[in-house]
């Protein structure tokens, strides 16, 4: 059975990941991607891949500098992937997480006033 105070340690847990990925916005396509790999002023936090790329061309290039700056890379199948993105027509089989410190969606605003 648990106790109060692993169970309030476990609510802050989720709590402190939860406003962590609050912070994070999901870009898709191949170009926006690899432009937010090039700058170095934006954290990338994770890679999302559909496992149907061709490892060519531009996502050769994505992938070079995911492994240059040891981004987690994680690869899913379209559906998933769309899932991800919510735009599976447009997200040409990659997005990514990017971290903003000061990124808050419109919803978190929203529910805070």
């Amino acid at each position: 059975m648990s106790t109060p105070q692993a169970m309030s340690d476990d609510r802050q847990q989720y709590l402190e990941k939860k406003q962590f990925f609050q912070q994070l916005l999901t870009i898709y396509g191949r170009k926006p991607v690899l432009e937010a790999l090039q700058n170095p002023r934006l954290r990338v936090y994770k890679l999302h891949l559909a496992d149907s790329n061709r490892k060519d061309g531009i996502v050769a290039e994505i992938l070079a500098l995911a492994e240059k700056k040891g981004i987690q890379l994680a690869w899913h199948d379209r559906k998933a992937l769309s899932r991800i993105s919510k735009n599976g027509k447009q997200d040409q089989g990659v997005a990514a997480d990017l971290e903003l410190a000061d990124y808050h969606p419109t919803t978190a605003i929203t529910a805070e006033t």
